[in-house]
């Protein structure tokens, strides 16, 4: 019989609490509105914190319905990758920065292509100076 190696975990890499901080400046620095009716900015920061606070998947979050967040801030999914269910208690700043998004109503909170999101969040860190890819925003969950 072989036995199996355990290799040893390394601990995750993630932003310090100043780079999130640097990435939802940037975020809160867009104009105008998105096709969905939401403003740039609040469309962001609610994405920013969301990420943040919970550790989602991008394509978790991508899918994300209003009605899965409770009027007290928690959040009940099942995960698209595992299959498993997640709750998580979202954060004051982060359930009011989802709530800012709304009007207009729409099926999904973050409507729009995952392409594009990783796209325009590349940006968004490049410009706060920091690591990008959404992995960074869920390392913190």
């Amino acid at each position: 019989r072989i036995r199996r190696v355990v290799a040893n975990r390394l601990l995750p890499e993630a932003w310090s609490p100043e780079q999130a901080k640097a990435v939802l400046a940037v975020a809160g620095k867009f104009t105008g509105y998105l096709p969905c009716g939401v403003h740039r900015a609040a469309f962001w920061k609610a994405f920013v914190l969301l990420g943040w606070h919970t550790g989602l998947r991008l394509g978790d979050m991508l899918e994300l319905r209003r009605e899965q967040i409770t009027d007290d801030g928690r959040l009940v999914l099942i995960q698209r990758k595992t299959g498993w269910p997640v709750s998580h208690s979202i954060d004051v700043e982060a359930h009011a920065a989802v709530l800012a998004t709304y009007p207009p109503i729409r099926v999904k909170i973050f409507e729009m292509s995952r392409t594009r999101v990783i796209r325009v969040f590349k940006q968004i860190c490049d410009e706060a100076g920091v690591k990008s890819g959404s992995r960074m925003l869920r390392r913190y969950g």
